[in-house]
């Protein structure tokens, strides 16, 4: 089944979610609960602001998430964000403030791979096709020139965007976290991968693929 609120969601007590069911939030919601996502289940929201969060064999898609307790990711749950917008030059970058303990089970992770700057060279800081495609390091396919943005002191931008190739192959750069915990118990994974992309050789000259993204924690402990 799959549900989709155009309106504002007003929730007093605890949203679950189960059976596979599909919810999409595409207005604010104000939930004084917990949020429990399982079997199989998502949940699609820009924002959410509640006590706790628990995915369980689930997926949360959203991008701006403040809790007050705990988030637990267990049974092969994900958290991600949506793909960039190339109309509105827009990165959905994930802000997850947890005020307590972050869990990510060995099953679990928060994936960002291919959440930043679109394919055919899309880059960033300023999301323009600058030249900066495939940005790693200051480098890309040709050695020669510098295509360095930001700072490795402190990741502040999604990778930049490759060249396509086909669907399985879409260039994507890695999308951009910051994320904020007392605790974080990480047995699972926390990743912003860039998506494979065209080759390059003598014969076309053709771009990469997707640089990586950032991932920059800000915690307390992690174990």
């Amino acid at each position: 089944i799959s549900i989709n609120f155009y309106s504002d969601l007003n929730i007093t007590g605890d949203l679950t979610i189960s059976g596979g069911a599909r919810v999409t939030i595409n207005g604010t919601n104000t939930i004084s609960g917990d949020v429990n996502i399982s079997g199989g289940s998502s949940l699609t929201a820009a924002s959410l602001s509640v006590p706790n969060i628990i995915l369980n064999a689930s997926v949360l898609n959203a991008y701006d998430i403040t809790v007050t307790g705990n988030v637990s990711l267990i049974n092969s749950a994900v958290l991600t964000v949506p793909m960039a917008n190339n109309a509105l030059k827009r990165i959905y970058d994930l802000k997850l403030n947890v005020a307590n303990t972050l869990t990510v089970d060995a099953t679990s992770r928060i994936d960002l791979n291919s959440k930043g700057y679109r394919y055919q060279n899309y880059a960033g800081p300023d999301y323009t096709k600058s030249g900066r495609y495939s940005c790693y390091g200051g480098k890309r396919r040709n050695p020669g020139s510098d295509c360095t943005y930001g700072t490795y002191r402190q990741a502040r931008f999604a990778g930049s965007g490759g060249w396509y190739m086909d669907t399985n192959n879409r260039a994507e750069g890695g999308g951009l976290a910051t994320i904020t915990a007392n605790s974080v118990v990480l047995n699972g994974i926390i990743r912003a991968n860039g998506g494979n992309g065209a080759f390059y050789n003598n014969a076309a000259a053709i771009g990469g693929s997707g640089a990586g993204g950032g991932l920059p924690p800000d915690r307390e402990s992690t174990r």
